[in-house]
């Protein structure tokens, strides 16, 4: 992996919130190590107060571990992306296969465009049924407010603290309220040749639980986002907090 040494500036930063991954997260930072972006970048994993071999693994494999207490996925995005020293901000998620062309791809697209803001990618889910895939394109190919997903999103850094950062304790649809908030300051891009993909794992527990859950937490409050951002172009949601499906992997 190509870090950060302790006399250089890294032009990237990628930030990994984990919480109890310690089993799918060295595939994760595998995946990094394997990335054909030729110059210095660091990780950062954000510990959300993990009770496994995390924080070790992470230091293992050479990254940079903070650690942040506060149960959710927003205070960990968050602080994790504060503690970034490169000029883009890369953001993925513990669970993630990423293709050896996400760091490159993405910082081409900073290059080739200065007033980009926010750059994200295609995503899909592995391990999990072929519906959901399926579901998850037709629902993007009809939403006219488009994203970033947090298993594949990016910013400049100056952008991160003019925007304010996340917001803290909103734990559902956080990386689509934080897109929200980057679109006011300039640019934005998917990147639909590049695809990040996921694990599924949440989707497994029977079609009719994985329905519920999609609607109960991401569907539902997604359509509240949506709407409020249509008609008031007020930036929130529904719901703050849904169900927390981050078990511990062993």
């Amino acid at each position: 992996m190509n870090l950060k040494s302790k006399n250089s500036q890294p032009k990237v930063s990628v930030v990994i919130p984990a919480y109890n991954e310690e089993v799918l997260l060295p595939s994760t930072l595998n995946s990094l190590k394997n990335q054909d972006y030729q110059d210095i970048y660091e990780v950062i994993i954000c510990d959300n107060n993990s009770t496994d071999k995390t924080a070790s693994i992470a230091k293992r494999f050479g990254a940079k571990v903070v650690m942040e207490k506060r149960k959710g996925t927003s205070y960990a995005y968050d602080t994790g992306m504060r503690a970034a020293s490169g000029e883009l901000i890369l953001v993925t998620n513990a669970d993630t296969l990423l293709p050896y062309n996400w760091i490159s791809s993405i910082v081409k697209a900073y290059d080739n465009n200065s007033n980009l803001v926010a750059v994200g990618t295609a995503v899909k889910f592995y391990n999990a049924p072929i519906w959901v895939n399926q579901i998850m394109n037709i629902l993007d190919l009809i939403n006219p407010v488009k994203a970033m997903w947090g298993v594949s999103m990016s910013c400049r850094r100056w952008s991160f603290y003019q925007a304010g950062g996340f917001l803290q304790g909103v734990n559902t649809n956080e990386d689509a309220l934080f897109t929200l908030k980057l679109k006011k300051l300039g640019k934005f891009k998917i990147l639909k040749d590049v695809v990040v993909e996921m694990d599924g794992r949440r989707f497994n527990n029977g079609t009719i639980n994985a329905i519920k859950a999609w609607r109960d937490g991401f569907g539902g409050n997604s359509l509240a986002i949506l709407l409020n951002y249509m008609f008031t172009k007020e930036i929130k949601g529904a719901t703050n907090n849904f169900e927390d499906i981050r078990k511990p992997t062993n």
